[in-house]
């Protein structure tokens, strides 16, 4: 299904370093990932061209269409998480929808695709993974701000996946429901092992 770019599920960070959740009833502050050491700062936005103002990034994020331009990536699995307290995914205990989950980029409230199917890996089929997986096909929607972040797939800017996973105050951690994905760098995301695993575009 396409929408008009704009993922129901927004953010905004709070004087304390933790981020409010709006769009989800009865979920107000989610995990933030621990930041990450890198090498310098990379200026990504400037880079692809992409707005930082909300109403031109909105702007930007409406979609025409489909794309051809498809992936194939590691969604989750149980290795330890970037959060604080770590923990790990119980993948046994978490509602992953078979399909139609949306693609946003970097949590910013927009939409750039989908993923189309979302499945477990067979045991050893994939390497670097730890526990169990779910992979996923997915695909870009046609839309000016996909075909930045296409560009920036191909200069290896977003190479890792970010499961937006929600669950109740009472319920433990590692459990709940999977909401959305983000596309992102690497050091944004809570899962180590979630990434790119391929992308083409079909003739």
């Amino acid at each position: 299904m396409i929408g008009d770019g704009l993922s129901p599920v927004q953010y905004d960070v709070l004087p304390d370093g933790r981020v409010r959740m709006t769009g989800v009833p009865g979920v107000a502050v989610v995990e933030t990932v621990v930041p990450q050491q890198a090498a310098a700062q990379r200026d990504w936005l400037a880079e692809l061209g992409i707005p930082k103002n909300w109403e031109a990034l909105h702007a930007l994020a409406r979609p025409r269409g489909w794309s051809r331009r498809r992936f194939r990536a590691i969604v989750m699995d149980e290795s330890l998480l970037r959060f604080r307290p770590p923990f790990r995914y119980r993948l046994d205990a978490i509602r992953i929808p078979a399909t139609d989950v949306r693609l946003t980029l970097c949590h910013l409230g927009v939409v750039v695709g989908r993923l189309e199917q979302l499945y477990f890996a067979v045991e050893g089929e994939t390497p670097g993974v730890e526990g169990q997986a779910v992979l996923a096909l997915g695909r870009l929607y046609d839309s000016p701000l996909a075909d930045r972040v296409w560009k920036g797939i191909g200069r290896g800017i977003f190479t890792h996946m970010c499961a937006v996973v929600l669950r109740p105050v009472t319920a433990p951690p590692g459990t709940g429901w999977l909401e959305e994905v983000a596309l992102a760098e690497g050091e944004q995301v809570g899962c180590p092992n979630a990434r790119l695993l391929a992308t083409w575009e079909d003739p």
